[in-house]
C-alpha cells in the first residue's frame, strides 16, 4: 500500500494533536505545591530572617536533636533560662504540606522539648525552630530522616 502526501500530513496532524491533548491533560492532573503560600511577603522580611540565624550563630549553642521510638526530643541552649523561651517548632514536610505540623514551645526544666512520634509518617522533615529570649528572635532549621 502507498500513503500519498496529503495521508502523510492528515496521520502526522491527528498523532501531533493526541500528543498536545495527551501534554494538556497530564499537566492539569499533576499536582504543583508552592513551597510557601505566601512567598512574597516572607521574602521582603529575608533580612530580618538572616539576622535571626546569625543570632543562633552568635550564641554560640545551636538546638539539637535525639530520636527515640516514641518522641522526638529537641534540646536548647543551656544558657538560656527555660521559662524565658518562646516561640513554635514547625515540621515541615517537604513532599505534603498536608502533613506538616505546628508546635509551641514548652520547655521542662532541662531545656528539651519533647514531641511524640505517633504523628510523624517515616520521611523526611525540615524542623524549622523559631524562638525569641528576652527580646532577641533566634532562628534554626534541622533536617530530619524519620
Amino acid at each position: 500500500m502507498k500513503i500519498n502526501w496529503g495521508t502523510g500530513i492528515i496521520i502526522f496532524l491527528v498523532l501531533f494533536f493526541i500528543s498536545i491533548f495527551w501534554f494538556v491533560f497530564f499537566s492539569f492532573s499533576t499536582q504543583q505545591d508552592l513551597v510557601e503560600e505566601d512567598y512574597y511577603p516572607k521574602e521582603l522580611q529575608y533580612n530580618e530572617h538572616l539576622q535571626k540565624q546569625k543570632n543562633v550563630k552568635e550564641l554560640g549553642a545551636e538546638v539539637s536533636y535525639e530520636i527515640t521510638e516514641e518522641s522526638l526530643i529537641f534540646n536548647f541552649p543551656k544558657n538560656q533560662n527555660y521559662s524565658k523561651i518562646k516561640g513554635q517548632i514547625i515540621m515541615y514536610r517537604p513532599s505534603n504540606k498536608k502533613l506538616d505540623q505546628t508546635y509551641s514551645i514548652q520547655l521542662d526544666t532541662l531545656n528539651r522539648q519533647m514531641l511524640s512520634t505517633s504523628k510523624l509518617l517515616k520521611g523526611k522533615y525540615i524542623v524549622k525552630i523559631g524562638w525569641s529570649y528576652e527580646g532577641k528572635a533566634f532562628y534554626q532549621e534541622i533536617s530530619i530522616v524519620y
